[in-house]
């Protein structure tokens, strides 16, 4: 099959103009002018509708005021926006947290230089505020510690004070009264406190205890220790491992996660992610970076080890972000929901970084979303009706017209390279990437497109899809679509000529044309091919991995 004839067998569809939604995002929001987004949470019911809503906490430089805004799930509108704690390092913590002032909506919780303070759901309304030495980067929600009828909460504080170390607190969700101030322990450095989160009751007693990450403890392989709730004592600890290639730390315990029990045992394990270990030598653009770990609660035996070259080309901090995700592979456990800072390939090239669902059991790939945050998530409630749990995430890097945050749905399956089906490099050096932007829905969310990245610039290239998987040798590389295959129109890669790799090509499946291809629930299988003027004819053809896409209601 000559690259001419798939040219001229294409059917006509709209070529997409820039994209405004990520794969899967049922709503965005662009930051305050000026600002950017530096942390999402899921929260309670702030507007009395009876549904959870979400949180952006959103800073810009370090003399001003980080904001906080909150969004009702309804519809995605913005309920409130108010001007909250400083920001230090571009720093801001938030969580939704218990019903403080009794009226029946959940409120927030909001940390960053100096202080934490208590905000009223419905209104954003100040109810407490607490200030702590140290810069807030992390925050927990525990059970009733004081048994005053409000949950209470957890966080850690990180010290910019030379030669003084980082603490943790436990707070009265109530009165923001401090319950515990638990001082780092032996060995300990000033950012103990740089991540926390919650464990459940680890150690039986009744009260919710909580993680404590150090991450540059131990010379940089970081440690992450488990505290009691009730008391402040320290109940366990992970120490981070020795690794071969180590400039600075690690990041081991700036994100952790409870999984819950996961081997029968009545104890929670823990997820830790370790964003700037060094997965090789750095070279004069530094090095590719992250890993996750999952441990036992009760022995510390390392359970798996995801690095994120497993699932990603060029990952830059990798397990930046780590929470326990719904369980996509029914397996009976839950899984990992990861975000990644940053994504680099070939030389200089960098872009947003990628969402990811792994499996506990097995580090199995679940869920694969591109070009979604900057290693900001949190889960959120099922928002679209499917059953399965969602997600916040919000990129904060790569300029301005990069910043946003949003809801993203997990309904559809990731973009699953078929089995035996490579790739062809580029004749610039480049590995061409296929995804999809949109909700492969029939009925809801953005329309579905196609998306190819990382071409030649100034090519002509098209997308085909057929309901079949196929493994065939073609052009240099692996057709892997087969039996009735569609072709959509022949698509300008632009670019820019001399800038490897600037070339992509974009393709809109309205929602009457992708009912067309299948029912919902049914897959089908996606390839972009183009044409490579640095390859001599007959191999002068370029092809992407396959997409796997289930249509949905």
């Amino acid at each position: 099959m000559r690259f001419a004839s798939m040219l001229a067998a294409a059917v006509c569809l709209a070529a997409m103009s820039p994209r405004s939604l990520a794969q899967g995002e049922l709503y965005q929001w662009p930051p305050n002018a000026g600002s950017w987004p530096r942390a999402v949470a899921s929260t309670g019911d702030l507007d009395g509708d009876g549904a959870p809503d979400w949180a952006v906490g959103e800073t810009g430089t370090t003399s001003n005021a980080a904001s906080l805004r909150a969004f009702i799930s309804s519809n995605g509108s913005e309920l409130w926006s108010v001007p909250v704690v400083a920001a230090h390092d571009w720093g801001v913590a938030i969580i939704g947290m218990d019903d403080a002032d009794q009226d029946g909506r959940g409120d927030l919780a909001v940390g960053g230089a100096g202080e934490v303070r208590a905000l009223s759901g419905p209104q954003g309304g100040l109810l407490w505020q607490l200030s702590i030495p140290g810069n807030v980067y992390a925050l927990a929600r525990l059970n009733d510690v004081d048994l005053d009828g409000v949950d209470d909460l957890a966080l850690g504080a990180v010290s910019i004070t030379a030669g003084v170390l980082g603490r943790a607190y436990v707070v009265s969700g109530r009165t923001g009264g401090v319950l515990q101030t638990v001082s780092a322990p032996f060995g300990a450095t000033a950012a103990f406190g740089r991540g926390v989160a919650s464990l459940g009751d680890f150690d039986g007693d009744g009260f919710h205890d909580f993680a404590v990450g150090d991450p540059t403890a131990r010379s940089g392989a970081g440690v992450v220790h488990a505290v009691s709730g009730d008391d402040g004592r320290f109940l366990a600890s992970w120490p981070g491992p020795a690794t071969s290639y180590m400039y600075g730390d690690n990041g081991f315990g700036a994100a952790i996660a409870a999984l819950g029990d996961l081997d029968g045992d009545a104890v929670t394990e823990i997820a830790v992610g370790s964003p700037t270990e060094c997965l090789g030598a750095a070279g004069y653009e530094g090095c590719l970076s992250g890993v996750v770990r999952l441990y036992s609660g009760a022995t510390g035996a390392l359970l798996l080890e995801c690095p994120g070259s497993n699932y990603v080309i060029g990952p830059l901090s990798f397990g930046r972000a780590v929470e326990a995700f719904e369980d996509l592979d029914a397996d009976g456990r839950a899984d990992l929901l990861i975000g990644e800072s940053s994504d680099k390939w070939g030389c200089c090239h960098y872009g947003p970084g990628d969402v990811f669902v792994v499996s506990s059991a097995t580090g199995q790939l679940l869920l694969h979303a591109f070009d979604q945050t900057s290693g900001i998530l949190d889960v959120v409630p099922d928002v679209d009706g499917d059953g399965l749990d969602d997600y916040l995430t919000a990129n904060g890097l790569f300029g301005p017209n990069s910043y946003h945050s949003a809801v993203a749905l997990t309904r559809h399956r990731p973009t699953t390279v078929m089995p035996a089906c490579t790739l062809k490099s580029s004749s610039e050096g480049c590995s061409p990437l296929i995804d999809f932007d949109g909700a492969p829905s029939l009925t809801i969310g953005p329309e579905l497109s196609l998306r190819a990245t990382r071409l030649p610039a100034g090519t002509l290239g098209l997308f085909a899809w057929s309901l079949t998987a196929a493994s065939t040798p073609f052009g240099g590389a692996t057709l892997c679509i087969g039996g009735a295959v569609h072709r959509g129109p022949a698509l300008s890669s632009g670019g820019s000529v001399g800038v490897a790799c600037s070339g992509s090509i974009e393709l809109a499946f309205p929602k009457p044309f992708l009912a067309s291809i299948a029912p919902a629930g049914s897959t089908f299988f996606a390839q972009a091919w183009f044409r490579d003027p640095g390859f001599q004819p007959p191999a002068d053809i370029g092809l992407t991995q396959s997409l796997a896409v289930t249509i949905w209601p």
